[in-house]
């Protein structure tokens, strides 16, 4: 007769764990590519830093830019959509070819152990070059996908 805790058993509890740990988090768009990235809203050069990083999603509907907001630490989201939409208004491919660019704001309560699991769907992440190590930087850092410096 088994014990409860047979190998088997053992092995299949072990397996749901592992899984649980590459279960993407669910995102709100149904993109082939996606892009993220957490710039500090209150920086309009490094909001325009991910628009260039992103430029090549402009114009293309199975695209998407994906923006981490924590409420703890960035402004409220009205005003992160406006600073956004200003500087669209300031790329070429917004004003002079009409081109749009899907934009998802990532806004979900994300435990820290759970920051990983926001990249396992992305294509690549936007890697902001800051002088300290903040919680964006750490953040982008754990994610589990190819990252772009700029």
């Amino acid at each position: 007769m088994a014990s409860p805790e047979s190998p088997p058993q053992r092995n299949q509890t072990f397996l749901k764990d592992l899984a649980r740990n590459y279960e993407p988090w669910p995102l709100g768009t149904d993109a082939m590519v996606r892009i993220l990235a957490w710039p500090d809203y209150t920086q309009p050069e490094e909001i325009r830093k991910v628009l260039q990083a992103s430029s090549r999603l402009f114009g293309h509907s199975d695209a998407c830019l994906c923006l981490r907001h924590d409420s703890s630490v960035d402004p409220p989201v009205s005003e992160v959509v406006d600073k956004i939409n200003a500087e669209l208004q300031q790329r070429p491919e917004v004003t002079e070819r009409g081109l749009e660019i899907n934009i998802l704001i990532v806004d979900d309560i994300i435990p820290g152990n759970e920051w990983y699991r926001v990249g396992l769907t992305a294509f690549c992440a936007v890697a902001i070059k800051r002088s300290t190590g903040d919680i964006r930087s750490q953040f982008i850092d754990v994610q589990r996908c190819e990252k772009v410096h700029v």
